[in-house]
């Protein structure tokens, strides 16, 4: 389907069998060279902690009817959040 899998591995984890399906890439650069692992894994998080922390902070249901309204919606309080995130940091 054209994605990779991209899960960090356990400091106990074993060598999965290579059969070619799932994990075997993944698991081969892990095990080869984890620096290039985790720059790849990086951007991953980061969206993750931010879709994490945008829910925390705001309501995840939109009122909107229609999906411009939606995509409105998500837009204003990606911008609502940018700016909280700019006031709480130091200097910024």
């Amino acid at each position: 389907m054209g994605f990779d899998l991209s899960v960090p591995f356990k400091a106990y984890t074993i060598t999965p069998p290579c059969d070619g399906v799932g994990a075997d890439g993944a698991w081969k650069l892990f095990d080869s060279d984890p620096e290039q692992f985790y720059r790849e894994y990086h951007p991953r998080s980061n969206v993750e902690a931010t879709i994490t922390a945008l829910k925390r902070l705001m309501p995840v249901e939109l009122g909107a009817k229609i999906f411009g309204g939606h995509v409105n919606e998500v837009l204003s309080k990606l911008v609502a959040y940018n700016l909280i995130v700019s006031a709480r940091k130091p200097g910024g």
